[in-house]
């Protein structure tokens, strides 16, 4: 089920800037975070959840993941999902085409700049660049790496 940009902004948006509106300018990386997943538990998930599975939209494990993946830098990842979360666009999205055709566009959230870049920055924290959000699972575990080894097969050797 799709839900109208109108019928997000009413529900979530008066209440987040209602309790934002005394808060003090966000100063250094922790104090952004900290904003940014509060918008992000508060506004985003509405439709999005942080791990698999999939509630109205992708989940942010894989939005995350992708962006890292494509863009590889924070700055430029944090000024493209900024522009996403403004205005999404088909022809601009770093997804997969099958998850527009899954989940259709999201609707443009009307949030200052300074908030939206402060959910960005704290989706990019959340990817460790190992594809998981999880930060407790032990190096080499993501995506069950190397799976197939402990189970006797062998890798894949190349072709003369």
């Amino acid at each position: 089920m799709r839900y109208p940009a109108r019928f997000v902004a009413t529900m979530f948006l008066p209440a987040f800037l209602s309790a934002g509106a005394g808060a003090q300018q966000v100063h250094g990386d922790s104090a952004q975070l900290a904003q940014g997943k509060q918008i992000v538990s508060t506004v985003c998930a509405a439709c999005h959840t942080e791990q698999p599975p999939a509630k109205l939209a992708p989940p942010f494990a894989h939005v995350a993941a992708r962006y890292r993946m494509k863009l590889g830098d924070r700055d430029k990842t944090i000024e493209r999902m900024v522009a996403w979360i403004k205005t999404p666009a088909k022809d601009r999205s770093l997804l997969p085409p099958m998850a527009i055709e899954r989940f259709g566009l999201m609707p443009p959230l009307p949030l200052p700049d300074e908030q939206l870049q402060a959910a960005a920055a704290y989706l990019w924290s959340l990817s460790d660049g190992s594809g998981t959000m999880n930060h407790d699972v032990p190096p080499g575990a993501a995506h069950g790496a190397k799976h197939g080894m402990k189970h006797g097969m062998k890798p894949a050797q190349p072709r003369p």
